[in-house]
C-alpha cells in the first residue's frame, strides 16, 4: 500500500505541474450584459475567432462605447458592426483582419481606432466617413495605399501607419 500512495503521489505531483488554462473571470454572456450598464467592453485576449454579434448580444451592445477586441483571432469584422451607433473607441489591435467592412462608415461618433498588427492589405473608402474620428492607427499591417477619403477626415489629429509596405514611398514624398 505505502507503495500505491507514492505512485498516488508521484502522479498528483505530475498533474499539478500541468500547465492550466485560466477561466475568465465572467463568461462571455457575463460581460457583454456588464456591458451594456458601464458602456465599456472590453473582450482581449479571449481567442475570439468571431465577433459576437448575434441576436441575443445586439441588445446589449448596442450601448457600448468602448470595445476592445485585442489580441484575438478575428478575421472579419461583420457589417453588424455598424448596429453599435454609440460606439466611441474600437480597438482591433493584433488579430487576422484582412480588410474592413464598408459598414464601418455606420459608426458616426467613432473618435479613435485601432486596427495595428493585422493584415490588413486596404482601406474602404467608406472610412472617409467617420467625421468624428480624431485618431487612426494602422501600424504594422499590409497597406499600400490609402484612399483618397482619408483627406475627408477633418478632425483626424493622430494617425499613424508605421510598419507598412507604403511607409517608406510616404516619408520619401513628404520630407
Amino acid at each position: 500500500e505505502d507503495g500505491g500512495k507514492v505512485a498516488a503521489r508521484r502522479l498528483l505531483g505530475k498533474l499539478a505541474a500541468v500547465p492550466r488554462k485560466e477561466l475568465p473571470k465572467h463568461s462571455l454572456r457575463d460581460r457583454i450584459r456588464h456591458a451594456h450598464i458601464t458602456g465599456i467592453l472590453h473582450l482581449t485576449g479571449c481567442g475570439l475567432k468571431y465577433f459576437p454579434g448575434d441576436g441575443e448580444f445586439t441588445h446589449y451592445m448596442r450601448g457600448i462605447k468602448v470595445l476592445s477586441l485585442n489580441r484575438n483571432q478575428l478575421t472579419i469584422l461583420p457589417a453588424e458592426m455598424a448596429y453599435l451607433p454609440l460606439i466611441e473607441h474600437l480597438s482591433v489591435s493584433s488579430n487576422l483582419l484582412e480588410t474592413l467592412p464598408d459598414s464601418i462608415a455606420g459608426m458616426a461618433k467613432l473618435k479613435a481606432l485601432d486596427v495595428s498588427q493585422n493584415r490588413i492589405k486596404y482601406l474602404p473608402p467608406a472610412i472617409g466617413k467617420l467625421r468624428n474620428l480624431q485618431v487612426l492607427s494602422v501600424n504594422q499591417n499590409k497597406l499600400k495605399s490609402l484612399p483618397y477619403s482619408l483627406g475627408k477626415l477633418k478632425t483626424l489629429q493622430r494617425f499613424s501607419l508605421n510598419g507598412n509596405p507604403l511607409f517608406p514611398v510616404l516619408v520619401d514624398k513628404y520630407n
